[in-house]
């Protein structure tokens, strides 16, 4: 009797210690391409299959993408579901840019919580083209309510969508779009070889200017360098000295990076950019009836 219940004591510990130790399994399925190109979008959908344990929440799945020939020697992440997520979906992944071409390419979706290695996609992406990436240009970032202010994608291309906050905007086709309202602007575009890429976001924003006469935004109240910047940005006015104004300055998001007033008798203001992430960044000095704007590069 006793050895059988030693040997019904062996058999539900390997069963338990089978059930601890299982993890779900991820199959990569077939890769949607949106164009041939280095740059391009693609979408990535995945299958969660239980097979005696599950993800846990706060689980993020992450899309890889192969070297040129279909190994993942050295993978590259391109893409992630966008909530922790712990079942099947599909991911929006983006081909690098500097891609090789001429390569034909695997994808696969990773699992972080337990760890889990996807299989590999059923097809091939394949890459023929290089992108060429949107630029938005435009004279101001910050505008009073009541105007606007263009925004114009160069260099040309073949059609143009416009987008605001991730949303597209109705009608907004052309090259230049007239913007009124704040926010985060994009455009996405497609070029003479049929590849589709969308640019950096460009943010808008719009200030109450009631009680300000003679208010001013333009880019020519100060000026700033070395543009672009690696440690030490400089601001010094073109016309008056900086005493007294509030100097902002906000990063691709709208996030504000510093928010200070300049000392008295100051001419010049000096930022440490050493602690900012690469990008593009906006600064907006103010005094009590005027704003000025301008956009630096930090390297």
């Amino acid at each position: 009797m006793q050895g059988l219940l030693r040997f019904l004591l062996f058999v539900a510990l390997i069963i338990i210690g089978y059930k601890g130790y299982s993890q779900p399994q991820i199959t990569t399925d077939t890769v949607i391409q949106t164009s041939l190109c280095a740059g391009s979008n693609v979408i990535i959908p995945f299958t969660v299959i239980d097979t005696g344990g599950t993800f846990n929440f706060g689980n993020v799945f992450t899309a890889q993408l192969s070297n040129n020939l279909g190994f993942f020697t050295n993978p590259v992440d391109i893409g992630v579901f966008p909530l922790p997520w712990t079942t099947s979906g599909f991911i929006l992944g983006t081909i690098p840019i500097g891609s090789p071409i001429f390569g034909i390419y695997k994808v696969r979706v990773v699992g972080s919580n337990p760890v889990v290695v996807g299989s590999e996609s059923i097809n091939y992406v394949v890459i023929i083209n290089t992108a060429i990436l949107a630029t938005i240009n435009s004279p101001d970032s910050i505008i009073c309510e009541g105007d606007s202010v263009d925004l114009t994608a160069t260099p040309i291309f073949q059609s143009y969508q416009w987008e605001r906050n991730g949303t597209s905007i109705t009608g907004a086709a052309s090259q230049t779009y007239t913007a009124t309202q704040s926010g985060s602007y994009t455009v996405t575009v497609i070029d003479t070889l049929g590849c589709e890429t969308t640019s950096e976001p460009f943010n808008v924003y719009v200030e109450n200017c009631i009680g300000m006469n003679n208010q001013i935004i333009r880019n020519l109240g100060f000026s700033v360098f070395p543009n672009p910047v690696l440690e030490t940005l400089t601001i010094t006015s073109n016309r008056e000295c900086l005493a007294g104004k509030e100097i902002a300055i906000y990063n691709a998001m709208g996030q504000v990076m510093i928010d200070s007033e300049i000392p008295n008798r100051a001419k010049e203001f000096k930022v440490n950019t050493l602690v900012f992430p690469p990008g593009i960044y906006t600064i907006k000095l103010r005094s009590v009836r005027s704003i000025w704007v301008r956009r630096f590069i930090k390297i």
